[in-house]
């Protein structure tokens, strides 16, 4: 299957082929939003857990790839989700007269930085503020196993529930000597049915660290309009929603393989203060000159580790400032790429 690139000739009156209706649906999925033109770091970026990914913001390194952005369908689905969430704001009215959607507000001053501002996507009141999160039904319910383990509970679905099981599998970038850089799929499995018990504590890191700057992010919005209470709302983008209808007897029933997941918690000043302090003082020691590399990754951040694999397969690409420093790549890399 071919692959537009340049845009069809217009016309008024002419019948579309289907490449010009593929072309002409990708351009309306993957456009640019207000959020995408945004230069002011806001709630989002200073929530981020991981140090060198918001020390490269500050610095304003451009941390995209050609490779990387190709499967965007998750963000950009989940922008357009956002956008058709905000338009049924009525519908939250009815049930909270109240209701806000998609405001903007200044949620501290970071020290140095200045104001940090954020959108929250829904204030159903003054004490409550939600905010949507669409994952793969898999992240949802390790998420949930995540939860229970931080309560001192045994985990609720497991390395063995046919759900996890079943998605155990991921895309990512591999060095081909002859074709170059293709998307290729792993399995994430034992050699049985289920997860091992390595893949499966990588997969509860993994959700840790997207919990913990979901959190963040939430604190942050909380602060912002002086609520008491906030929630993650975790929409399964691949679920089914078979279990989410309220007429439906197994509705309540906390067995069920769930694909809206309510995950809340009360507001934390402290750690709304601490997110505040922590951008100001990566600001400032940014602007006082020290290297973007020298600040830490986290151990889960899912870009940095994507970034050091794209860093040793494809140094034809323009990823040497990624951590702010050239990186030395391989001779036997260099080899396969000029082969």
């Amino acid at each position: 299957m071919d692959t537009l690139t340049s845009p069809p000739a217009r016309s008024t009156d002419r019948a579309l082929t289907d490449q010009d209706v593929r072309y002409l649906t990708v351009q309306m999925i993957n456009a640019e939003t207000e959020r995408d033109r945004q230069v002011q770091l806001g709630a989002s970026n200073i929530s981020n857990p991981c140090d060198n990914c918001l020390a490269a913001e500050f610095a304003g390194h451009d941390r995209s790839s050609e490779f990387r952005e190709r499967p965007y369908f998750g963000r950009s689905l989940g922008t357009l989700a956002h956008k058709g969430m905000e338009e049924r704001l009525p519908i939250a009215r009815r049930l909270y007269p109240g209701a806000r959607a998609e405001n903007a507000v200044v949620c501290g001053i970071a020290p140095g930085y200045g104001p940090i501002p954020g959108h929250f996507d829904l204030a159903p009141t003054g004490a409550h503020v939600l905010d949507w999160k669409f994952l793969k039904r898999q992240q949802a319910l390790v998420m949930i196993d995540f939860r229970e383990i931080q309560a001192g509970r045994e985990p609720i679905y497991g390395r063995r529930h046919k759900e996890i099981e079943r998605a155990g599998e991921w895309v990512h970038l591999e060095l081909d000597p002859k074709k170059g850089p293709q998307w290729v799929k792993v399995t994430r499995r034992a050699a049985s049915t289920e997860l091992s018990e390595r893949d499966y504590s990588e997969l509860l890191l993994e959700v840790e660290h997207t919990y913990q700057h979901y959190y963040g992010q939430n604190v942050l919005y909380q602060r912002g309009i002086g609520a008491r209470r906030g929630s993650v709302v975790v929409i399964s983008r691949d679920g089914t929603g078979f279990f989410d209808n309220p007429q439906y007897d197994r509705y309540d029933d906390p067995t069920a393989v769930h694909d809206i997941n309510v995950f809340s918690f009360a507001y934390d000043g402290d750690y709304a203060d601490a997110l505040l302090q922590r951008a100001g003082d990566i600001f400032q020691l940014v602007q006082a000159g020290k290297p973007v590399h020298e600040f830490s990754s986290a151990p889960h951040c899912k870009f940095c580790k994507a970034a050091t694999q794209d860093l040793n397969r494809m140094p034809d690409l323009d990823f040497v400032d990624v951590f702010g420093a050239p990186v030395d790549v391989p001779e036997e890399v260099v080899a396969q790429l000029v082969a």
